[in-house]
């Protein structure tokens, strides 16, 4: 059964499930509502993915219900933490009824059903902030609700493909325990990133000890996510060494490469460096994905500037926070502008003797 046909012939039983998931929650009543039209707006864009063409929805570029739903939460005077709750009963009761009739669904409807619930908690924050709340807290928001939402993907996906491992049925080399390891993995580097970005706020002096390099960029990638068949090739010096943060190095990588894949076409390849060249350890990340389109490439490392104007995605602080943490560790970051072509990232540290 496709994930569309699942979720019109399950409806009143999943919405009952939102509702219980719901049942503590402020304004439960008023949820009640806007859940169903989010429902509804979801099935529509999964039925149109599916070739539907009589079949209209916003999503997921955007979420009228969403929109509306962030509004009515700030002017009710509720918290912005509790706005992710409507999309996260959503999640919780697809995939409880879900395991329930023992639903499986392609790499595809997956793909299109976060990115829905995804576009709902982006909008919806987003309209409760342009209510009445400074810029700053805006993007406070934006940032700690990118966090959360990606750890519950991560947390969702690992659990799913354990409960069907645990099930006995299933190979424990195969693909389901991939999707176990790498959310694993994904949900480790979220935490990293969030704890750098801490310790570069409070202004805390890292503690630099020999690190392998080969060893971080290999986690950095089985932790990234690409989609749109874009793939992440390795070249790495496996005797390369230099003394850093770990934890401030895989976040200031991590951020390279997840913009290298934000801005790359479909079925692109995203190449991840680590070699020594006259005394110095040189970690790259390089891209298709046409250039900065900035006059100055120097200032997409100032905070709040985008790498391309009239890009709507993310708040503008990655490549900035990579810029301060690699400093912290006494290294450079520079990038070379190929327009037309890409961008190639350089990190370059004091390379260790070993």
């Amino acid at each position: 059964m496709f994930l569309h046909e699942f979720m019109s012939a399950r409806r009143g039983e999943i919405l009952s499930a939102c509702h219980a998931e719901l049942a503590d929650a402020q304004g439960r009543e008023e949820l009640k509502r806007y859940v169903e039209d989010f429902f509804d707006e979801t099935l529509r864009a999964v039925r149109r993915d599916s070739g539907i063409r009589d079949s209209n929805s916003p999503l997921p570029e955007g979420s009228e219900t969403a929109a509306r739903f962030g509004v009515e939460r700030q002017r009710a005077g509720l918290a912005v933490t509790g706005v992710p709750v409507l999309f996260s009963a959503i999640s919780q009761a697809l995939a409880k009824i879900g395991e329930k009739y023992e639903l499986t669904i392609s790499a595809e409807e997956y793909r299109i059903l976060n990115r829905c619930l995804d576009a709902g908690v982006a909008t919806s924050i987003e309209n409760f902030w342009q209510q009445d709340k400074v810029h700053e807290n805006q993007l406070i928001t934006e940032r700690f609700g990118f966090v959360a939402h990606e750890l519950r993907n991560a947390l969702g996906n690992a659990t799913l493909a354990f409960k069907l491992l645990r099930s006995g049925n299933l190979d424990l080399n195969g693909r389901t325990a991939d999707v176990v390891a790498r959310n694993l993995a994904r949900m480790d580097a979220l935490v990293v990133q969030s704890l750098a970005r801490v310790q570069l706020d409070v202004g805390a002096t890292p503690e630099l000890t020999p690190v392998h390099v080969a060893s971080v960029l290999r986690n950095v990638e089985a932790s990234a996510i690409p989609d749109r068949g874009i793939s992440i090739v390795l070249e790495l010096d496996e005797h390369l060494f230099i003394a850093a943060d770990e934890m401030l190095l895989a976040s200031a990588v991590s951020n390279l490469v997840n913009n290298a894949i934000k801005f790359s076409p479909a079925g692109a390849t995203v190449w991840l460096r680590g070699y020594a060249e006259g005394g110095r350890a040189l970690i790259e990340v390089e891209d298709h994905g046409g250039g900065l389109k900035h006059e100055n490439p120097a200032e997409i490392f100032q905070p709040y500037v985008k790498r391309k104007a009239g890009n709507s995605k993310g708040t503008g602080l990655g490549l900035a926070i990579a810029m301060r943490a690699v400093k912290a560790m006494n290294g450079e970051l520079g990038v070379v502008d190929e327009p037309g072509h890409g961008c190639l990232f350089t990190m370059s540290f004091p390379s260790l003797a070993r």
